[in-house]
This record gives structure tokens, sequence and C-alpha cells, in this order.
């Protein structure tokens, strides 16, 4: 979910400036020019659901990690009972 959520965090802030690149990259030829235009790019909007899918993918993991520790406590204070 880590992973995931990363992957996903990393999409919504790019896909804006991929799809700039891409509708304009047609009129460059060499590396230069899409340099140039990598330059003038101002980001226009912002994806915010797929932010907060890599958010909520973030939760979903911590808090799955915490149950999961806390099951794992528990178990080991039971097992030092029988000690």
């Amino acid at each position: 979910m880590l992973i995931l959520g990363s992957i996903d965090s990393i999409v919504s802030f790019t896909i804006d400036y991929v799809s700039y690149v891409s509708q304009n990259s047609a009129n460059t030829n060499t590396g230069k020019e899409v340099l140039a235009l990598s330059l003038t790019y101002v980001p226009k909007t912002f994806d915010w659901w797929i932010f907060i899918v890599a958010i909520l993918l973030f939760k979903a993991a911590m808090v799955h990690y915490c149950t999961r520790a806390s099951k794992q406590k528990r178990k080991l204070e039971m097992m030092q009972l029988f000690v």
C-alpha cells in the first residue's frame, strides 16, 4: 500500500506536466527544444482526486500496521502469562 501510495502521489504531481510535454513535443526536434519547452511550463491544474487516493492508501497502510502491531503485542503478553 505504501508503494502504491507513493506511485500515486508522484503521478498526481507529474500528470499535468507529462500531458503538457506530450502535446507540445510534436513541434520540437531536439533535446534542447524539449528542455526549453519544459522551462516554460506553468502548472494549470492539479488532480486532487489522485492525490487524495494516495493519502488514503498511506492512511490505510498505517492503520493496518498499527492493528497488526497491537495484535502481536497482545499475543506476546498472553504468552508471558503462561511462562
